[in-house]
Formats: structure tokens, C-alpha cells, sequence
């Protein structure tokens, strides 16, 4: 059934939430990110680009479009026109797609560097103002080349990097080519949109079919969901911290403070690794056991009091210390 809809979003922060948000996450989704137990690609990669340092401005070109869906009928659902039903005495499975919209959706991350003096904010605010721009400038129409000239001339310190479903032959890397390539986004999904891919799933669950069905038991609460979400975001801050550190001209000047950042900086990345594993371990046992959520605030709550863990190593940090003055 065609469905033809297209949108674009400024996406202005570079937050877990905002990112999540826009790509329409569900929280058990999200919480399966987290512990890294889904693997992303195309347009879905862009959650993984986070900035590699606070003089860094941000902004972020969202476009989106949707061209049919596709259902299930509640006769294809019949007991008599299941194709495998050895799933539900296997328990392999939980749900069946039951509806799925096709479209294709596409990233332009733009970045660039602000010196000292200047502010992120009031940098960012102008390269909103800008990027808000390509969309009418791909129309064609009304808007004139001189125009599009000016807006150039004044992303020249901009870099580009892009994330989405469509295949290109060369990504853009700076505003000019996002421009030419956004332009060509609507042709890419083919004539009859044969090129469009899966953006959005309805799943049913299968013990609502067949009480043989393997089942969903428990879902992880979305204060949980939030609380490891930000013990992420607490990594992230850290490592930006610690980047900007061993470039500033202290840490250059004097190599033992530079290799002290570094130390931190590295003692910060073992503990994400080992918390995503631990997260990616107790949300099956949630889910699929009904066992309590004791053992995820468990996690949550020795990263928090736990000398040298991933929340305690980013509040140092955010907290204005510096690894110098650190004892590790």
C-alpha cells in the first residue's frame, strides 16, 4: 500500500535521548543498544558518532522518507496458514512482524572546530540556521546561485560525515556536498521505490496465537533504561574530557601530565567494556526469566560508589578535576 510522506529535522544535540528519539527507538531497543546486543548500520550507525571534543559545534540534518506498507491480515495469522509452527514448541521466537513500513532515512552530521574565544552555542546556532537551509536550496526554485554561494563561502570550516540507507557513490564531507546529495536523496529509492528499505516494524506476540509460544516475561523500566544511559553519556564526557586535556598546551609542555591523561583516559574505557557486558548479561534474565531488576541497579550502583568505575572516573572529571591531580 503506498504511503508517501518526507521529512527533514534539525537534530541540535548529540545526547543518546535526542539521537534515540529521532530514529523512533522503543525503550527495550534502546536498552538492548546499550548493552551492545544489537549490532547498527546505515542510517542507524549515526548513534555511535558521538563528538570527539567540547570545541567541537554540532548539528545534525535529518531526512526521512516513507514510501508503502506492507500487513498481515488476521487470515494470514490463522493457525492453518502458519508456515513454521515447530517455533512454538521450540521457543525460539517471542513475536511475528506483522506490519512493515519501507522508506529510507539519512544523517548529515556537521562539525566544526571553535576556537577559545569563540562559543559553542552561539556556533551552533548559526550553523543551525544554515544546515535549515540545504533542503530549500536542494528544491531548486526561488533561490538564487548567489545565495547558495554565500552559504557556502561561510561553511567552509564545516566537515560533513554521513549516515543512511541509500548507496552513494562518494560521501559528502562538506556542506557543498551534502547540498548535491541530499538534492539526489528522493531519486535514490528508485522509480517504483524498489530501493527502500525496512524503518519501522509491528511486532506480534506469538503467545497471543499459541500459549506454547515462547514469551516475553518482564521489560526493563525506563528509570533503569535512563539511569545506564547516562552512565554511557558519563563515559563519553570523560573521554571528550580527557582528549581536549592531552592536547591542551600543559600536557604538552610536560609529558608526564600528558602520559597521566592518557592512563585515565584508558581507565575509563576497560570499565565500559565490562558494563556493557554486564548489561548485556542480566537484560535476557529480565526478560526472559521474570527475574527482578535488583541486579541491573546492582550494576548501576557500584559504578556509582565503586572507586574506579565508569561513573565514578566521569564525575572526577566532570567535576572539573584534573587527571594530574588524580591518584590512580
Amino acid at each position: 500500500m503506498p504511503q508517501h510522506k518526507t521529512e527533514f529535522q534539525i537534530v541540535a544535540s548529540d545526547s543518546i535521548e535526542s539521537k534515540a528519539s529521532a530514529l523512533s527507538l522503543s525503550g527495550s531497543l534502546k536498552a538492548s543498544l546499550l548493552g551492545g546486543m544489537v549490532e547498527v548500520g546505515g542510517s542507524a550507525a549515526f548513534l555511535n558518532d558521538t563528538k570527539k571534543s567540547k570545541y567541537h559545534a554540532r548539528v545534525t540534518l535529518h531526512y526521512s522518507v516513507t514510501n508503502r506498507f506492507e500487513q498481515l491480515t488476521m487470515s494470514h495469522l490463522g493457525t492453518k496458514n502458519i508456515s513454521y509452527p515447530a517455533v512454538f514448541d521450540q521457543g525460539t521466537a517471542t513475536h511475528v512482524v506483522t506490519a512493515v513500513q519501507f522508506g529510507a532515512q539519512a544523517f548529515f552530521v556537521f562539525d566544526r572546530e571553535v576556537s577559545s574565544s569563540e562559543s559553542v552555542q552561539e556556533i551552533e546556532g548559526n550553523m543551525k540556521l544554515m544546515v535549515e537551509k540545504i533542503p530549500k536550496f536542494s528544491g531548486g526554485g526561488e533561490v538564487s546561485a548567489e545565495k547558495k554561494n554565500k552559504e557556502v563561502e561561510k561553511s567552509e570550516n564545516f566537515s560533513c560525515k554521513f549516515y543512511g540507507d541509500f548507496a552513494l557513490e562518494n560521501n559528502p564531507v562538506t556542506y557543498q556536498d551534502a547540498m548535491g546529495v541530499y538534492s539526489t536523496l528522493p531519486k535514490r529509492l528508485g522509480v517504483a521505490g524498489e530501493n527502500a528499505v525496512p524503518v519501522r516494524v509491528w511486532p506480534y506476540p506469538l503467545g497471543r496465537l499459541d500459549s506454547r509460544a515462547a514469551q516475553l516475561v518482564g521489560e526493563i523500566s525506563s528509570g533503569l533504561i535512563y539511569d545506564a544511559q547516562s552512565a554511557l553519556e558519563h563515559l563519553t564526557e570523560c573521554d571528550v574530557r580527557c582528549n581536549d586535556m592531552v592536547k591542551d598546551r600543559t600536557a604538552t609542555v610536560f609529558p608526564e601530565i600528558q602520559r597521566k591523561i592518557q592512563q585515565f583516559r584508558d581507565l575509563c574505557k576497560q570499565p565500559r567494556q565490562t558494563f556493557q557486558k554486564e548489561l548485556a548479561r542480566t537484560l535476557p534474565s529480565i526478560r526472559e526469566d521474570g527475574a527482578e531488576e535488583g541486579a541491573l541497579v546492582e550494576i548501576l550502583t557500584i559504578d556509582l560508589e565503586t572507586p574506579n568505575q565508569p561513573l565514578c572516573a566521569s564525575h572526577t572529571v566532570r567535576d572539573g578535576l584534573c587527571p594530574e591531580e588524580l591518584t590512580v
